[in-house]
């Protein structure tokens, strides 16, 4: 059997605290742990519908531009530009000037179309060269006409040899270069068409994605190039070349702050959209919430103590009274009473108490005078005997 040593009252001042203090480090301490779990969960999930649909609205951008290209190319004037090399009839070339013209009017996000043919012979209202060397030998053709199959996307086409008429610089667009086939020779390109996308209409699409009060998203190319990111010292830090894969999570520490990178790489346009945000930012009101919780849990818990002990002394204080009360009737003093005014169990243990002093006290004085009578007797039979001789 486990002997218990404490009091009645550090017993009852344990019992209660344990029963106060759980509540309030389940509720003050545990809760926002589970809750900071939860929001971060939540963040995360968001974070994976911006990107999934940011990809989905640039796929949609860049398919437009392509079925333009494509609408472009059949066109019949600059199908005769790019097959017939000895083009001169202006009207054709008037044409087809006009119809680029129209489609530029119609496709806001389009900053210039321009044709280039195999023979370095161009078509545009929007570029002029800016030297007299040969387009079709810069790296962003080449690459254009050794992938006939699918359009090529030029992120920052810097250093090349065309100057925008209507003053876009190559930090201001995003290059497609559609082939243009030789129907005669498939496997032959005649030529490309070139359309810079706008990158304010990217941004645009990013206009309404938002990550919280500091996450923001960007978009990376095939070569980890940055192709759109807003004014943030962060980007670079994050190291877009780091996202090797398709998808997936990683943390990177910035000025004592852990940012949450989530990513995915589009299969059509070889683009990765990535969500950047910190994730104590994120969680900045779970923090504040988690120290008001722990100020208000040490108040309540000071509190707690406070009335514990109050509770505790009123339980424990009588009980104290009659153990003392009973050490006094242990001396043989029956005089005492318990006079506290309880209508409690304490009280009616009281009340025994006393009627059991009231008794003792009784049958003490039943058997002294008992006694004086007994010795009363006896000595009236002694005198009696005295007499007699």
């Amino acid at each position: 059997m486990i002997k218990v040593h404490l009091s009645i009252r550090n017993r009852l001042l344990f019992s209660f605290l344990v029963l106060l203090v759980l509540p309030v480090v389940t509720l003050g301490v545990i809760g926002p742990l589970l809750y900071s779990h939860s929001m971060e969960n939540q963040v995360i999930d968001h974070t994976l519908r911006m990107i999934a649909q940011v990809d989905k609205n640039l796929e949609y951008l860049v398919i437009n531009i392509e079925k333009m290209s494509a609408l472009l190319e059949a066109f019949p004037p600059v199908r005769t530009f790019f097959m017939d090399s000895g083009m001169e009839d202006q009207g054709q070339r008037r044409e087809a000037l006009s119809f680029m013209s129209s489609c530029l009017a119609t496709h806001k996000e389009i900053a210039g179309i321009m044709l280039i043919a195999a023979d370095d012979r161009t078509l545009s209202n929007d570029y002029s060269r800016i030297t007299r060397d040969p387009l079709t030998l810069e790296s962003w053709y080449l690459k254009a006409a050794g992938s006939p199959a699918s359009i090529t996307i030029v992120s920052r086409p810097i250093g090349r040899n065309i100057r925008s008429l209507r003053g876009f610089g190559a930090d201001d667009v995003v290059s497609i270069v559609k082939p243009v086939h030789d129907p005669a020779h498939f496997n032959r390109v005649a030529g490309t068409i070139l359309m810079d996308l706008r990158l304010e209409s990217i941004r645009e699409l990013l206009a309404d994605s938002s990550l919280g009060r500091d996450g923001y998203l960007y978009i990376s190319d095939q070569n980890g190039e940055l192709v759109f990111a807003p004014i943030n010292e962060t980007v670079y830090r994050v190291a877009p070349r780091l996202l090797t894969d398709t998808a997936g999570r990683m943390l990177r520490r910035y000025h004592n702050e852990v940012f949450q990178i989530l990513y995915k790489q589009s299969s059509y346009t070889g683009w990765t959209t990535a969500g950047v945000f910190s994730i104590q930012s994120a969680l900045r009101e779970v923090t504040l919430i988690r120290s008001y919780a722990l100020v208000v849990g040490g108040i309540t818990i000071l509190l707690a103590i406070l009335l514990s002990l109050f509770f505790a002394s009123t339980i424990a204080r009588p009980v104290e009274k009659l153990r003392s009360l009973m050490g006094q009737a242990e001396t043989g003093d029956f005089t005492i009473r318990f006079l506290e005014q309880r209508y409690d169990e304490i009280g009616q243990l009281g009340h025994s108490f006393n009627q059991m002093i009231e008794e003792i006290s009784n049958l003490i004085d039943q058997v002294y005078q008992e006694q004086q009578r007994k010795r009363e007797t006896e000595l009236r039979v002694l005198q009696e005997q005295i007499e007699a001789v």
